[in-house]
């Protein structure tokens, strides 16, 4: 026999086996009916996020002011249960989205991207967060305390001087200003 979900969401598995046979007097048959639950793994939300940046600075070196970094996520039902109104939410970005149903290993990914600002170069990066929680699920071995499958990360721009981040970074603040000066008026005759 295969566990299956149903079973992980009972707590157990029960298989029930029949016997008939002869008294060996004779007499008529005997049914002995027997059970033999066996407790099955705990329930297990284990459900992940990924985010990975997934364009590269036009300059080839950072972001610069104005640029717009893309992001992947990507969301896992890692456990043993399916999952229902998965909310996947990054504030930073505006992305909002609800998955209905997450079955076990399926994954689903979003893209959503965030336009590099002078607080950002001003800081030398830019971390981006995004959180994934779904509707609680009854616990058959612990029935007072639901689980809530719920995952986060947060993925920051690279260090401009770190060779072994490979995440681009942003642009190095650069306070620069030009003057131009021009006379406007001309000279006096001598």
């Amino acid at each position: 026999y295969t566990v299956v979900e149903a079973d992980i969401l009972a707590g157990e598995v029960v298989n029930t086996a029949t016997a008939t046979g002869k008294d060996p007097d004779g007499d008529d048959p005997t049914v002995v009916p027997g059970t033999d639950p066996e407790p099955t793994e705990d329930l297990d939300t284990t459900l992940t996020v990924e985010k990975t940046i997934s364009n590269a600075p036009a300059n080839g070196t950072a972001f610069v002011l104005g640029e717009t970094i893309e992001y992947t996520i990507t969301v896992t039902n890692d456990g043993n249960a399916t999952y229902s109104n998965v909310k996947v939410v990054d504030e930073q970005t505006g992305l909002n989205e609800t998955i209905s149903s997450l079955a076990i290993d399926e994954t689903v990914s979003f893209t959503t991207s965030h336009v590099v600002t002078e607080d950002d170069i001003l800081a030398g990066s830019y971390t981006n967060r995004v959180k994934a929680t779904a509707d609680p699920i009854d616990d058959p071995k612990n029935p007072d305390d639901p689980k809530t499958p719920e995952g986060e990360v947060s993925i920051p721009t690279g260090e401009k001087d770190d060779p072994d981040d490979p995440t681009p970074p942003v642009d190095e603040k650069n306070p620069h200003l030009t003057i131009n000066k021009v006379t406007t008026s001309t000279a006096a005759a001598a």
